[in-house]
């Protein structure tokens, strides 16, 4: 699952051109959607984060899968997450736990759950805390 960015390289028997790569850009997608399919929390304020929503689908009819659990890479972050339709809809709530010691987020969450071939999903979370500019000093006279 995921993007694809690859380089084929086919032999022929041409004198002037031995090889020719060949890339290939694309993207596996599986029967489980994410909406959005990252967590950009940008740049905020430290004393309050925001909270993203991440909605995973079963686009498959007639196929169902249950969230088994969710691991954080990154060590700063938190979820909550609501069962909307048993085994084909659910929703994480993803926030920052206090005490953020970090002044940017770059990582994974990993959803793990009971679907074959889909037992690792992978979320890519981005974000920073704003820091204030010094303000700038008044002109002397």
């Amino acid at each position: 699952m995921g993007r694809l960015n690859e380089t084929l390289t086919v032999f022929t028997d041409s004198p002037k051109y031995k090889q020719l790569p060949i890339r290939i850009y694309g993207e596996i997608v599986g029967n489980i959607s994410m909406k959005p399919e990252r967590v950009d929390f940008g740049f905020f304020n430290k004393e309050s984060p925001p909270v993203k929503v991440i909605i995973l689908t079963m686009e498959k009819p007639g196929d169902r899968f249950v969230i088994k659990g969710v691991e954080d890479a990154t060590g700063v972050l938190g979820y909550d997450m609501v069962t909307i339709k048993e085994g084909s809809q659910y929703q994480l709530s993803v926030h920052i736990l206090p005490g953020l010691n970090k002044n940017l987020i770059n990582g994974n969450l990993f959803v793990s759950t009971d679907y074959p071939g889909e037992e690792k999903i992978k979320i890519s979370v981005f974000g920073g805390v704003k820091t204030t500019a010094p303000a700038p000093k008044k002109p002397v006279a």
